[in-house]
This record gives structure tokens, C-alpha cells and sequence, in this order.
């Protein structure tokens, strides 16, 4: 089996004039425009000098874990927290069927998840495979490829499947990232992308946006992506557990160690509140409430690509809708 690392290799580009790059011991270089980039922490680092990411990110500082008792104290608190969501039995089950369909572990297949995927649904989901290629800026745990996903640094027509989880409310520019997530998948390749839309306001201030389910279609639409599924990824049940959690949080935000415990406090004692999405994830009254939505597309062929042979390497819009319906 392939490494990550000699996946990367693969698809690894310049973020402006996409042409292929390899790290060169301790820095980067573009061959053809002559941009210097970093690895840092031992991660290719190619964040551009004008990209407005700089302002917030700090790509030396370390994602996983942290240091001293504040560290310690952080990762217990992280510990003890339980699933901020509840993810939809069909979400996770189309998740599921688009990564059996892409065969992550194929010597020339190429997943990307933007986001180190620290979520257990996602860590569950993945965990079958050790070659998915993880990109972005983490904020939480890490990432392969650290980057501005405004200026994704894959090679074009590169990449089978792109799964993006709560990412996209976090762009400056969700236009430009949809488009650099076209550029980058494959003809007949596909994109996974959930996105709030009942939420409150988090990560400030690096929070931009929220999406209704037409929005996402709207979105991904706009930049050559044909709609195969859409639907909830999480409930309204979800989303009031998080909204009280966040609500009674803040009025405790004077002292940072108060506002943890009762952030802790109820979403241990709202998590079991969360599952009553179960019983109404299909209802329109869920659909018009929900605190997250799911968008799968396809980038599809165009003329003079072959459709046939990139079928035969297994993941088809065939095999896809045999998944979903079988």
C-alpha cells in the first residue's frame, strides 16, 4: 500500500500556478514562479504571503494536544465533552457508501478531507483507511498539507472525492474555495460538503457565513457541480442543544473558567436531547430548522475525457447510486 506521504507527492501544486512541487529538504520551491514556501512542523506549508488567512493563523504553532497544566487542563476539558453534533443515519451512511465507492486505499486514488477531521463521526467513518490526505488549517489536531483552501495547493483534475465538514462557514471567500475545489477533482470525481445553517456564532471572529440547503446548491451549482443528494446532517434537536449550551455559556464569559464548566455541565446534560433528531430527520419541519446540512455533487465528464475508464476504477455515478439505493 501507497503512504500519505507518496500520495501527496502526487497531487501536491503550487497554490497559484498549479504546477507540480516537492518539498526540497527544509522549504518548497515553485519551479515556475520561483514562490518560496515552508515546512513546517514537518508539514508542507504553502500559505501565500497576500493570503488574508495570515492575519489569524499561526502555522508554527502546534495543533496537537498542549503544553503545561493550561494544556493539560484543555485536553481533559476537550475529553470530557461529548459530540457537539448528531449526525443524520443517512448522512453517515452516504459518507460511508462515497468513500467505499473511491477506494481511499487504491494506489491512484486520491481522497481529500480539508480539516484534520477530529469529529468521532468522522474519526469512525475514516478509520478503514490510512491514506486519506487531510488539508487546511487546523485548529484542532492536525493537518497533512497545511494551506489557504482560497488557494488549494493540488494539482488540477487530481483528486477523486473532497469531503469538507463544517469548513466552509470558516472561508473568507466560499466562491473562490468551491471553484479550487472544482479545479482540483477529477472529471466524474466528487465532492461531500456539510455546512451550518442554525448556528451560533463561533470561532470568532474567523466566522463568515451560513447556508440554507438551497444555498448550498446555489453554491456548489454556480461552480460546475451537478447535484446528486442533499439533506440534513443535523437536526433542530442538535442545533437548540447547542444554541442553549452557547446562550447560558456567554453569560458567563467574564471568567473563562466559569464559562467551561458550564459549557461542559450542559452539553453533557443536553447531549441525550440531540438524538431526538432520529425520530424526525426526514420531516420538512427538520429540513426548515436544522442545525447542519449535507450537499454530495459530481464534477462530471467532459469532452474528451474518458468516462469509461475512470467507471472501471470503481467509482462511478453507477456505483454511487447502487450504494445509495441498494
Amino acid at each position: 500500500m501507497r503512504s500519505v506521504n507518496d500520495k501527496i507527492a502526487d497531487i501536491l501544486a503550487c497554490p497559484r500556478c498549479k504546477t507540480s512541487i516537492r518539498p526540497k529538504g527544509d522549504s518548497l520551491a515553485c519551479d515556475v514562479c520561483g514562490i518560496p514556501y515552508e515546512m513546517l512542523l514537518d508539514k508542507p506549508t504553502l500559505i501565500m504571503q497576500d493570503s488574508p488567512v495570515k492575519a489569524w493563523f499561526d502555522p508554527h504553532a502546534s495543533r496537537v494536544g498542549g503544553h503545561g497544566v493550561k494544556g493539560k487542563l484543555v485536553s481533559l476539558w476537550r475529553s470530557l465533552m461529548p459530540s457537539e453534533r448528531v449526525w443524520t443515519r443517512k448522512s453517515q451512511a452516504l459518507v460511508r457508501q462515497v468513500l467505499e465507492a473511491t477506494h481511499p486505499d487504491s494506489p491512484d486514488s486520491h481522497v481529500v478531507l480539508i480539516g484534520a477531521g477530529f469529529e468521532p463521526v468522522y474519526k469512525r467513518l475514516l478509520s478503514p483507511y490510512s491514506t486519506v490526505i487531510r488539508v487546511g488549517l487546523a485548529h484542532r489536531e492536525d493537518v497533512d498539507v497545511v494551506c489557504d483552501i482560497c488557494d488549494l495547493p493540488l494539482a488540477q483534475s487530481s483528486v477523486d472525492l473532497i469531503l469538507s465538514s463544517s469548513v466552509l462557514e470558516h472561508v473568507y471567500d466560499p466562491e473562490r474555495a468551491v471553484d479550487e475545489m472544482f479545479k482540483a477533482i477529477r472529471p466524474n470525481g466528487y465532492v461531500y460538503a456539510e455546512i451550518p445553517f442554525m448556528r451560533a456564532y463561533h470561532m470568532i471572529p474567523v466566522d463568515y457565513q451560513r447556508y440554507t440547503i438551497s444555498g448550498i446548491a446555489s453554491l456548489f451549482g454556480r461552480h460546475g457541480f451537478t447535484e446528486i443528494e442533499s439533506g440534513i446532517c443535523s437536526g433542530p434537536f442538535t442545533g437548540l442543544a447547542l444554541f442553549l449550551r452557547d446562550f447560558c455559556g456567554g453569560l458567563f464569559s467574564f471568567s473563562k473558567p466559569l464559562e467551561m464548566l458550564v459549557v461542559l455541565g450542559l452539553s453533557l446534560l443536553l447531549h441525550p436531547m440531540k438524538y431526538l433528531d432520529r425520530l424526525c430527520e426526514n420531516s420538512r419541519w427538520a429540513r426548515i430548522n436544522a442545525c447542519n446540512f449535507y450537499y454530495l455533487g459530481k464534477k462530471n465528464s467532459t469532452d474528451g475525457d474518458s468516462a469509461a475508464s475512470l467507471t472501471q476504477r470503481g467509482y462511478g455515478e453507477d456505483v454511487i447510486q447502487a450504494n445509495l439505493t441498494g
